[in-house]
């Protein structure tokens, strides 16, 4: 029965870190639309390439984009480096869109929060950036379904 339990409870507490963190990134980028935007000017903007290993165990490659831009808020000068929350992966082509988009030596609106103007977005939401609430759903209901079966089925 204990190891039932442990087994039960370590599927709660990995569903409820995977909804934290998916939940985490969407909370922010909603609270972010809202905050107010200041002149920034990107100063690099470069695709860096990545290897990750797929939901199917293969290593594949990904790309994502470094960015740095400056900005001012109040006359304090910030320096950035988040185009969205999250942590987005792309093919290539996607990446190298993006780049164009913020290209160095271009002029941006920048999205600051009023308390803390250190933190900073470019693009408060976007949908390629939000870890799916897929695997955090999959391990609580498996961990829920598991402990109504050990309490009905004794």
């Amino acid at each position: 029965m204990p190891i039932k339990i442990l087994i039960i409870a370590v599927l709660l507490l990995i569903g409820a870190i995977f909804m934290y963190k998916a939940l985490k990134f969407r909370a922010m980028s909603k609270k972010a639309k809202q905050w107010p935007t200041t002149k920034g000017n990107i100063t690099s903007c470069e695709v860096k390439e990545d290897i990750l290993r797929s939901s199917t165990g293969s290593i594949v490659n990904v790309y994502y984009v470094e960015i740095s831009y400056d900005y001012r808020v109040n006359g304090i000068s910030f320096t950035g480096n988040r185009i969205t929350f999250g942590s987005p992966h792309y093919d290539y082509q996607t990446a190298s869109l993006i780049k164009e988009r913020f290209d160095a030596g271009k002029a941006i609106d920048v999205y600051y929060d009023q308390k803390n103007p250190a933190e900073s977005v470019l693009v408060p939401y976007s949908k390629h950036a939000m870890r799916s609430l897929v695997p955090g759903i999959f391990f609580l209901a498996t961990g829920i379904v598991s402990l109504v079966f050990m309490l009905v089925f004794r």
